[in-house]
């Protein structure tokens, strides 16, 4: 992904100096404490070649960095496929001005399933680790004390995880959306919610590798180690890093050397999924039968799948589940690769 763009315009500020949100709550060492939104666009103007250091040091939004922050989301679902799917499909779920759209698939499903397409505002969701630098930046140092007065350590918060949402509106949607996975943090942060139910995954351990992985891949020269750990070192770098984006963007091609090795025996290959309904990546089959290479499997509860020892080369992938259509595509599996196969069902 390339950026073409010569500057960022962001605009008015629209923030709710009496709203408070704690995030973190029972998440170790994740707690953020946020007394407007940081995400509400600002008026500033930011030149091309603008950095995350940039907006640390002189705004109170991390609005700049939106770009930069979708192109570490977009590698963290690479780094783990089908975990992060957009909300903004969803009937009736409106995003607040900044907060990204990105939310856990089990999460997804679940606010679609207590939402049923009436009108729910979303102020936040899954926060990116550029995003909370900035907060943390900003708590370290004494910035924005209008907006932050706590923030966790990139990497740490609960927000970054993909499971964690803020309702204005909690009161109207508590019940329903508890009834769904979700557990309220309570009267600490009355607003926020964090889903616990099926399919949830915690993606805070990929969310510094994320960046990690995006920087070395555009700076060769000056590479830093993929650990997920936040240090002095990739603080640095998010610190240089263009709020613009990169210029060479997430690839989920590179990152199947990331994935963990499910072949064991030399020629086969390791093959993983999700199955999910028609084209919404949202809502996922569990009970699925997954054949391919004459090896077969049943979806887990979050629709996800696992084959190894798959034989390489040409083949076909065949599954089935009771109420939906069977469907067999091909697929020629390439030696030495693990590879990635979402299945929609009709």
């Amino acid at each position: 992904m390339r950026h073409l763009a010569a500057a960022i315009i962001a605009t008015s500020l629209a923030a709710c100096a009496t709203d408070v949100t704690v995030e973190g709550g029972d998440h170790d060492e994740g707690e953020d404490v946020l007394l407007s939104d940081p995400e509400a666009p600002d008026h500033a103007l930011y030149a091309a070649g603008s950095t995350v250091g940039d907006v640390a040091r002189t705004a109170c939004s991390t609005a700049a960095a939106k770009p930069l922050a979708q192109q570490v989301l977009a590698e963290v679902n690479c780094l783990r496929p089908g975990t992060l799917t957009s909300i903004a499909a969803i009937p009736g779920v409106s995003l607040g001005s900044g907060a990204l759209a990105q939310l856990n698939a089990g999460a997804a499903r679940a606010l679609r399933n207590a939402t049923n397409g009436a009108a729910i505002t979303i102020s936040s969701a899954t926060r990116s680790t550029v995003q909370q630098y900035i907060l943390y930046y900003w708590y370290q140092h004494g910035r924005c004390t209008s907006v932050v007065s706590l923030a966790a350590a990139p990497g740490r918060s609960n927000h970054e995880s993909g499971v964690a949402i803020d309702v204005p509106s909690y009161s109207t949607w508590r019940s329903r959306l508890t009834a769904q996975g979700y557990s309220w943090l309570g009267s600490s942060d009355v607003v926020h919610f964090d889903y616990r139910g099926s399919g949830a995954v915690d993606l805070r351990p990929l969310a510094v590798k994320a960046f990690q992985r995006l920087w070395n891949r555009n700076h060769p020269s000056d590479r830093i180690a993929e650990d997920g750990a936040y240090g002095p070192q990739t603080g640095a770098r998010i610190d240089r890093s263009p709020i613009a984006g990169f210029p060479i963007g997430p690839s989920c091609a590179s990152a199947a050397t990331a994935l963990t090795t499910l072949a064991s025996a030399p020629g086969n290959v390791g093959v993983s999924g999700v199955v999910y309904i028609g084209d919404d990546t949202a809502s996922t089959v569990a009970g699925a039968t997954v054949t391919i290479g004459g090896r077969t499997t049943i979806t887990d509860a979050d629709g996800s799948y696992q084959l190894a020892d798959v034989p390489a080369g040409a083949t076909t992938v065949t599954v089935t589940a009771p109420g939906f259509d069977p469907i067999t595509v091909p697929r020629d599996l390439a030696p030495g690769v693990d590879d990635w196969n979402p299945i929609g069902l009709r």
